[in-house]
């Protein structure tokens, strides 16, 4: 069983921690995207995670998801009516013919190592594995198919990272971000002959995202990007063609 849920949003998880005013709760609305955006900062800073959302960050985004559904895939933890993290699942299938289940997981420092972050992690564990039963029943889903819980988290998340190894996940797969000592004495790296480097036009944004996609399409684990990515690329502040 995924959780108990009564007529209204209010969800009991058999996991949750005995906390008094703690109360596990679906997504709400265009009212959440504030509480989404706290939860975030709170993290981050405690955790020296280095990302700068705006608000408008957060409902561009939420607005483009796919393969989730925002009032079944989202789940808040809230002590006496505050919102203190949530977390949120979708999934995909890349170009190795496997089923990733993905989720994420934000919770402010002081209630962190409290068995909040765990129950959400197995809420969130047990509706993926719902709704791969769901589309396995449906003919959406191969029987034979490999299915995994995909999830992400940086060098400073250390306690994000001690509960996943505890809860028997592996790292397959790291990231870097390399810093240069200064902008200066960059070596020249010309063109070769017959490429041009301009601006791209609105006629060419599409083209542009296309030859990326076909780009990255031997990219380990290779994802293709669906509609909803492209409409948020094109929407974000920080697409300057």
């Amino acid at each position: 069983m995924i959780a108990q849920q009564y007529s209204t949003d209010v969800v009991i998880l058999p996991d949750a921690p005995r906390i008094p005013g703690l109360v596990f709760r679906r997504f709400r609305g265009e009212s959440d995207y504030p509480n989404i955006l706290s939860c975030l900062h709170r993290s981050k800073n405690a955790d020296g995670v280095e990302r700068s959302d705006t608000l408008d960050d957060v409902i561009r985004n939420y607005t483009h998801l796919h393969n989730c559904d925002l009032y079944q895939d989202v789940l808040f933890a809230e002590v006496d009516g505050e919102a203190v993290g949530y977390s949120r699942v979708w999934w995909d299938e890349n170009s190795e013919g496997q089923w990733l289940g993905s989720h994420l997981c934000f919770l402010a420092p002081e209630w962190r190592r409290k068995g909040i972050g765990r129950a959400l992690l197995r809420f969130d564990e047990a509706r993926l594995r719902q709704i791969a039963e769901e589309r396995g029943a449906r003919g959406e889903l191969d029987a034979g198919i490999p299915c995994f819980f995909d999830v992400i988290f940086f060098d400073g998340e250390t306690g994000k990272e001690a509960l996943l190894l505890r809860e028997g996940y592996t790292a397959i797969r790291y990231f870097f971000s390399m810093v240069r000592p200064s902008l200066e004495d960059i070596p020249e790296a010309p063109m070769p002959e017959g490429l041009e480097v301009r601006p791209a036009k609105p006629e060419h944004y599409r083209k542009v995202w296309d030859a990326a996609q076909e780009a990255f399409r031997d990219h380990w684990s290779f994802v293709p990007e669906p509609e909803e990515e492209y409409q948020s690329w094109i929407r974000s502040p920080e697409f300057w063609p």
